[in-house]
């Protein structure tokens, strides 16, 4: 049967366990005379009482024994790294809108560091650099089609603009299907063609976009739908 002890300080009698009661040696049983309760809020009071001395007596400490500080420290962090990265992943999708703009206003303070760092790092990992934009631009293979028309359109200094969403729509208007030979898209196989081509004079609206087949596509080039018309009736795909 398991002793019970009241304590001295609140005088509630509790199982004599290590459940209630802090280990003490210097004790003949083993246990503290207070319970953990009153144990803990007589450390959480005194500390909030002596919160500087507490500081400068830690400070003080850490200079001291710096080697065993870092080990505590390297030693914390690995048996807490799973629990902290879950705690960081969960607070990040709960506050994703405050990370993304922290994340932004620090990279433009800070743009030329990143850029920096970003060419280091590229060239001394080439390899995992190309895969890496490689596996995203499948993953994202949309996104890039779209980056990738505007580039062109700003080097051609073209008006206009478009979303990945009017590049949906035009999938959706074309039954999925190239606009130019009628062949069925497959999977993410589809490319974003100007109707009238940017070195002629064409823009970056919606309203000239349409989706096309690599193959015609690339087949189609600078000429103008009359022209790939014509050469699609002569010469076939």
């Amino acid at each position: 049967m398991t002793d019970v002890f009241c304590c001295k300080e609140c005088n509630v009698e509790k199982p004599r366990t290590e459940e209630h009661w802090h280990r003490d040696k210097n004790v003949p049983d083993g246990f503290c005379r207070k319970c953990k309760v009153c144990k803990n809020s007589y450390r959480d009071q005194w500390y909030r009482d002596n919160w500087q001395k507490c500081q400068e007596n830690s400070a003080a400490w850490r200079k001291a024994n710096r080697a065993q500080f870092d080990e505590n420290m390297r030693q914390w962090a690995k048996r807490t790294a799973a629990e902290r990265s879950a705690y960081k992943k969960q607070w990040r999708e709960a506050n994703i809108d405050r990370v993304l703009e922290r994340n932004a206003l620090h990279y433009h303070a800070n743009k030329d560091r990143y850029r920096q760092n970003g060419n280091k790092w590229r060239a001394k990992n080439r390899d995992k650099h190309i895969a890496g934009a490689d596996a995203s631009r499948k993953r994202h293979l949309d996104r890039y089609r779209v980056h990738a028309a505007k580039r062109r359109a700003m080097k051609q200094n073209a008006p206009g603009t478009f979303t990945r969403e009017d590049i949906k729509a035009q999938l959706i208007a074309q039954n999925g299907r190239c606009y130019w030979c009628s062949e069925a898209f497959v999977g993410d196989n589809h490319t974003i063609d100007h109707l009238t081509p940017l070195s002629r004079g064409g823009s970056n609206y919606p309203s000239n976009l349409v989706c096309a087949c690599r193959s015609c596509n690339s087949q189609k080039g600078p000429k103008t739908p009359d022209e790939y018309r014509l050469y699609l009736k002569e010469f076939g795909k």
